[in-house]
């Protein structure tokens, strides 16, 4: 669920900037990683369709990669927002497009694999 989702996130990216420093560590980046985590769970966690693997994937990639984590970059370096926005958006709609295949093929052939493993432990 969205609970579980933001903590995984949340812890995710805070074991990965001790284990992996780029620069000194900056909570905004943690605090983005959880909201990732509650909208794929939201969007994602009981029912994955196109409209909804669609949707996350462009709330994640433009609105929380884009947007949001430009303005901790921006913050954090003291560059200038706009030039950032400019110079990440192509690398945000790819990963969008990228994004949106790899959900679909995982939902399509990973999910039900999984549905049936546990429906037989039961």
């Amino acid at each position: 669920g969205p609970v579980a989702g933001g903590v995984v996130g949340g812890i995710s990216d805070f074991i990965g900037a001790i284990l992996f420093p780029i620069g000194p560590y900056f909570p905004g980046y943690t605090f983005t990683a959880v909201l990732i985590g509650v909208v794929y769970s939201l969007f994602l966690h009981k029912k994955q369709s196109m409209v909804r693997i669609v949707s996350s994937a462009v709330i994640v990639n433009v609105i929380l990669s884009l947007l949001v984590n430009s303005a901790w970059i921006a913050l954090t370096n003291g560059s200038n927002y706009f030039a950032i926005i400019i110079t990440r958006t192509l690398q945000c709609t790819i990963m969008t497009v990228a994004s949106i295949a790899v959900i679909y093929l995982i939902s399509l052939e990973l999910v039900p694999r999984l549905k049936l493993a546990i429906s037989k432990s039961m």
